[in-house]
């Protein structure tokens, strides 16, 4: 059985990632299609997932990090992809291809549409999510929609995005219980943290995590969040992740300068998976804008305060996630008290790449 996966960006070979090894111990064979969003090269756990590197892509250059640069790689790889899918299918000898996309990216909708149009059936991991705004988060939303319209099977992490596609046309929904991330999480843990990271980090800190365009072009909520971040490191220290678009914003806005000059907080670069994976287990309470954030703290107990207006995302609500609404008194009320939202780990209780994989071999294909 040959199965394609495509992947653009690096959160999505990390989330797919479980799912293709699982689908090789079940002894399929695993087609890496890549949408060239991100070099996925880069990513730490690349070798892991594809040993002999991908040999198939649509485009091999990543965008720069620029608004323009972005919509100039979306609009390319959209009119090359069906042709290029097709190509691949028919040198891999498939006449009824099953082709998996993930999540909510732009090379997720990119894909599923070329797919479709090259003849392939859909399959869609992480599906159901939904904000009920198409243009919040934008595209995301959009992309998530636009997928449900082409997908013939669904994995869904939860009966809330199980009961999100039951008036779809998708013929098979299934309920993974949990999201993939949880597998990725394990086996990142299962990897040493770098020595040199180790020796950066306080004994104890929190997390801060702010790079969504939402967040980093609402300057008030920008210069709330870095004042209340510097009031929180008074008494516990804090790592700050600096995603590039972060980099810029706070520097743009002259807020680097009392980041990098407070004694109790530690700027780190974006950290490969293995050792951001290691940062959140080893964190007391995570602040972040981060979907994915929000699932891994649910899954290892710490409390999280989400620095969004709304998530497509159930993991942790009313448990150990906070979602801020960007309301001053919440964010105050959560930095006054975080540790009493700590829970217990969810690690153990689901293997969804597991699932997944023995569905899609178990499943035929249709014609």
């Amino acid at each position: 059985m040959t199965v394609f996966v495509c992947i653009g960006t690096i959160a999505e070979l990390i989330k797919l990632g479980p799912v293709i090894i699982a689908l090789r111990d079940h002894g399929a064979r695993v087609v890496g299609v890549a949408t060239g969003q991100n070099d996925l090269t880069q990513s730490d756990i690349f070798p892991l997932v594809f040993p002999s590197g991908i040999a198939d892509w649509v485009r091999q250059r990543p965008p720069c990090p620029t608004a323009w640069a972005f919509g100039v790689w979306a609009v390319a790889c959209a009119i090359s992809a069906p042709v290029a899918l097709w190509r691949i299918f028919r040198r891999y000898r498939v006449r009824r291809p099953r082709l998996i996309v993930h999540g909510d990216t732009m090379s997720t909708l990119i894909g599923a549409v070329a797919g479709w149009l090259a003849g392939a059936e859909i399959v869609h991991v992480e599906a159901g999510l939904r904000s009920f705004n198409l243009l919040r988060p934008f595209p995301e939303e959009f992309c998530r929609v636009g997928v449900s319209k082409l997908a013939t099977q669904a994995f869904c992490p939860g009966e809330w995005a199980v009961n999100n596609l039951r008036a779809t046309r998708i013929r098979h929904v299934i309920d993974t219980h949990e999201n993939t991330l949880v597998d990725a999480m394990q086996m990142a843990l299962a990897m040493p943290i770098s020595a040199e990271l180790k020796a950066r980090l306080p004994k104890q800190y929190f997390l801060f995590v702010c790079h969504r365009q939402e967040n980093l072009f609402d300057v008030q909520f920008l210069r709330l969040i870095v004042e209340r971040i510097a009031a929180a490191a008074k008494h516990l220290p804090c790592v700050t992740i600096l995603h590039q678009p972060a980099l810029v914003a706070f520097e743009r806005e002259a807020l680097l300068d009392r980041l990098q000059n407070n004694p109790r907080i530690v700027l780190l670069p974006r950290q490969g998976y293995i050792d951001f994976t290691h940062l959140l287990q080893g964190s007391e309470y995570i602040v972040t804008d981060g979907g994915s954030n929000q699932e891994e703290s649910c899954y290892l107990g710490k409390p999280c305060l989400v620095l969004r207006k709304e998530t497509e995302r159930q993991e942790g609500l009313g448990e150990n996630v906070v979602l801020s609404m960007k309301d001053p008194v919440i964010i105050e009320a959560f930095l006054q008290e975080p540790m009493r939202f700590k829970r217990a780990s969810r690690f153990g209780q689901a293997n969804p790449a597991s699932l997944i994989a023995q569905q899609l071999v178990e499943t035929p294909r249709r014609g």
